[in-house]
């Protein structure tokens, strides 16, 4: 049974057990340094990604002077604190709603507020928790360079 794919460069990482092997090999394909299409066609796509997101930032810190102030007040030794705080918030719910509308390519707003709300909920969910609290870190840093 081959990997099944959510898109044609995204591979969906929940398998059965009888698709466990492919998957290793396909890790193993990439630890060896083989690098097929649909690994560089993603590559690029994540690029992309960072680039316009930085972009977006920027956007955003001119039209919101008063977010930029807000973590501008979020001094360095209060950092993680606040990390801790915000990542499980509404602010945290909503930056995990719009990256699981992204990469599943859906318009149910519903769904995915939901799902984020019960992953930040979740003890185990730690690879959302990592992703909102990178996000929420990205800003701050953004913020307190300057966006240089």
């Amino acid at each position: 049974m081959a990997p099944t794919y959510a898109r044609a460069n995204s591979v969906v990482a929940f398998f059965d057990p009888a698709n466990e092997v492919l998957l290793k090999d396909e890790v193993a394909k990439l630890a060896d340094g083989i690098v097929d299409s649909r690994v560089w066609a993603y590559i690029a796509e994540r690029k992309e990604f960072a680039e316009t997101t930085r972009e977006d930032q920027k956007a955003h810190f001119e039209k919101r002077p008063d977010m930029r102030t807000k973590l501008l007040a979020v001094s360095v030794d209060k950092v993680a604190a606040w990390l801790d705080e915000e990542v499980p918030s509404d602010v945290g719910a909503a930056m995990l709603t719009r990256h699981l509308l992204r990469v599943y390519e859906s318009s149910d707003i519903g769904v995915a507020i939901s799902t984020a709300q019960g992953l930040l909920e979740h003890p185990a969910s730690r690879v959302a928790k990592a992703l909102v609290r990178a996000d929420l870190y990205s800003n701050w840093r953004c913020a307190h360079r300057a966006l240089e």
